[in-house]
């Protein structure tokens, strides 16, 4: 029986053993396994990461167009509606890894200032040493 309350720590476990396996097949187990478990628990961290290790093993496995729709369709939105900058710079600049892939490098080009005008926005979320928040004008 699971307790309750493991639910995040199992999901991200599941990553993690996916992250181990060279074969992008065996990883895509995992990741999948992970997102089922993140889904039925509503854990939404756990499922962009899920689909942000799947596009990369796609990826490795050369299918595009599945590394693509993992994070056109579902982790992008996911983060953008999330609000989530902190993953939103990540899955940009997985994406575009993704278009790089495909040869479409002014596409890669501009999801990578994608990526930092995120990063930009996450890290000004984030309070500092004082306690304070970055982007609050408190220089």
């Amino acid at each position: 029986m699971l307790s309750r309350g493991a639910e995040e720590e199992i999901a991200n476990n599941m990553i993690n053993i996916g992250t181990r396996f060279m074969n992008p097949d065996s990883a895509l187990y995992y990741y999948h396994a992970a997102l089922d478990f993140g889904k039925e628990n509503s854990l939404s961290e756990v499922n962009l990461g899920a689909y942000n290790n799947m596009a990369y093993s796609y990826l490795d496995l050369g299918e595009l167009e599945k590394a693509e729709r993992c994070l056109l369709s579902f982790a992008i939105p996911m983060a953008l509606q999330d609000s989530n900058y902190d993953w939103l710079s990540t899955l940009y600049d997985s994406y575009a890894d993704v278009l790089m892939a495909k040869g479409d490098f002014r596409g890669a080009f501009r999801y990578e200032r994608k990526s930092m005008e995120s990063r930009i926005k996450s890290d000004a979320q984030r309070p500092d040493c004082t306690g304070n928040h970055r982007g609050a004008g408190t220089d």
